[in-house]
C-alpha cells in the first residue's frame, strides 16, 4: 500500500510490514497515498439496502466470465478524449451514475474525471494539488481517493489529502462539507471536525455518510444534520484487531466501508480483514486473521486468507465483492462467506481476456452494477471491466 507524504512516517512506526511501492511520486512530486476506496441502488451510486425480498438461491448471480478495458494504457499521464485516446494518472475510487456515467477519483492527478461513451473529461479539478471550494474547474484537491453519489445528485468525495469530505453538487459547485484540515482527530460540527486521511466513503437510507478515517484507525460518521462522531473504534487511535462494542473494537488501517442489509462491512486493510459493524455498533471479524496472516487462500472464512482488502461493493443477491491492493486480486466473499477469487494478483500485471487468465496492478477501488464490475487499477493507469 501506498500512503500520502505526511503520513508515511506515521504509518511506518505501525505498519511497516507494507512493501515498497515500485513508483513512488505523484505529478506534483509528493509521495502516493496508500489506498484506501461501491454498488448503486437500483445502478445508482453505492447501494445502501439489500434488496425487499431475499432472491432464491442461484436467483439474479451474476455469471463473470472475462475482464477488459474501459479506458487508460500503461502511460501514467492525464489527458481528456475518447476511450481509446483519454489517459489516467493514478485512479483510485469508481462510481456510476446508473445511467452510463462513470466518475473516478484520479488520485494523482488531483481531479475527478467523468467517462462517458464519448470519451473521458475533468469533472472536477485543476489538476494542481491544493485545497479550494468553488466552480468545478476552478476547485482544488489534493489526492482525492473514494467517491459516492446520492439519489440527488450530489458526488461526495474523500479528499484524503485534505482531510476532508467534499461534495460536488450538481451545478458543478464544490464544497466542504466536513473537516477542518487538520491530519488529527476531533468530533463534533462538521466543519470543526478533524480527519486524518480518510480514503472511504458510503452512504445509508437516512442520508448519514460513513468515513473510514485511515490513518485514525476509526470509522466515522456524519449525520445529515452535520454532526461527526466515531462509529467505532479505539479512542485512543491506536490499532490492533480486536472486536467488540464501539470504542472497544480495533482497526488497522481501515480503507473502505460498505453499508449493506446486514451492517457496514470494513475493509481492514492492514490487518488483511473483513470487517463487520452491525446496527448496535457491535464490531466483528468476517473473514480475517490479522495483520501477519496474510494470503491468497480461497475457502470458507475460518480457512480464508486476504491481502490487503481496500474496497468493497455488493450485489443484489448478497454477494460482497473486493479488490487487494498487495495481493493484486480481485475477490468474491458469498453470503455464506466463502471466498473465491475472480482474478487471481501474484505477481500483478496487465491481461485482458478469460477471468483464468485476467491481471490487475494494484487495484484500489470496485464498483458493483447490474451484472458488471468495474475496477480502478490503479497501477496499470486503467479503468477495467468484469462481465
Amino acid at each position: 500500500m501506498r500512503q500520502l507524504s505526511p503520513l508515511l512516517i506515521v504509518l511506518c512506526l505501525t505498519a511497516c510490514n507494507t512493501p515498497t511501492p515500485a513508483s513512488n511520486t505523484n505529478p506534483s512530486g509528493s509521495p502516493k497515498p496508500v489506498a484506501s476506496l461501491l454498488p448503486d441502488p437500483g445502478a445508482a451510486a453505492k447501494p445502501v439496502a439489500a434488496p425487499s425480498s431475499t432472491p432464491a438461491p442461484g436467483a439474479n448471480l451474476p455469471v463473470f466470465s472475462k475482464i477488459s478495458t474501459v479506458v487508460g494504457t500503461r502511460e501514467q499521464v492525464t489527458k481528456d478524449g475518447s476511450l481509446e485516446e483519454a489517459r489516467f494518472y493514478a485512479p483510485t475510487g469508481v462510481v456510476s451514475d446508473g445511467k452510463g456515467t462513470l466518475y473516478i477519483a484520479d488520485e494523482g492527478a488531483h481531479t475527478i474525471r467523468k467517462i462517458t461513451a464519448s470519451g473521458v473529461t475533468t469533472f472536477a479539478g485543476t489538476g494542481v494539488a491544493g485545497y479550494k471550494d468553488g466552480p468545478a474547474e476552478q476547485a482544488q484537491f489534493r489526492n482525492p481517493w473514494d467517491l459516492v453519489l446520492d439519489a440527488q445528485g450530489n458526488l461526495y468525495v474523500a479528499d484524503s489529502g485534505n482531510h476532508r469530505i467534499r461534495k460536488i453538487a450538481p451545478d458543478g459547485i464544490v464544497s466542504t462539507i466536513a473537516g477542518n484540515g487538520k491530519n488529527a482527530f476531533a468530533n463534533g460540527p462538521a466543519l470543526e471536525a478533524s480527519f486524518f486521511s480518510p480514503t472511504g466513503l458510503d452512504r445509508d437510507a437516512q442520508g448519514n455518510l460513513y468515513v473510514a478515517d485511515q490513518t485514525n484507525n476509526l470509522i466515522r460518521k456524519i449525520s445529515p444534520s452535520g454532526e461527526v462522531s466515531t462509529l467505532a473504534g479505539a479512542a485512543d487511535n491506536s490499532n490492533g484487531l480486536k472486536d467488540g462494542q464501539g470504542g472497544a473494537a480495533q482497526f488497522r488501517r481501515p480503507t473502505d466501508v460498505h453499508m449493506t442489509a446486514k451492517g457496514l462491512y470494513v475493509a481492514d486493510d492492514g490487518n488483511h480483514a473483513i470487517r463487520l459493524i452491525a446496527a448496535d455498533g457491535t464490531v466483528s471479524t468476517v473473514v480475517g486473521a490479522g495483520a501477519r496472516s496474510q494470503g491468497a487462500t480461497d475457502g470458507p472464512p475460518a480457512e480464508a486468507l486476504l491481502n490487503s482488502p481496500v474496497s468493497l461493493c455488493s450485489d443484489k443477491a448478497g454477494n460482497l465483492y473486493f479488490v487487494e491492493f498487495n495481493g493484486n486480486a480481485v475477490r468474491k466473499m458469498a453470503s455464506d462467506g466463502s471466498i473465491t477469487s475472480l482474478i487471481r494478483g501474484i505477481p500483478p500485471g496487465f491481461v485482458d481476456g478469460p477471468l483464468a487468465e485476467g491481471k490487475v496492478n494494484g487495484p484500489t477501488g470496485i464498483f458493483c452494477g447490474e451484472n458488471v464490475l468495474y475496477v480502478a487499477d490503479r497501477d496499470n493507469h486503467r479503468v477495467r471491466k468484469i462481465d
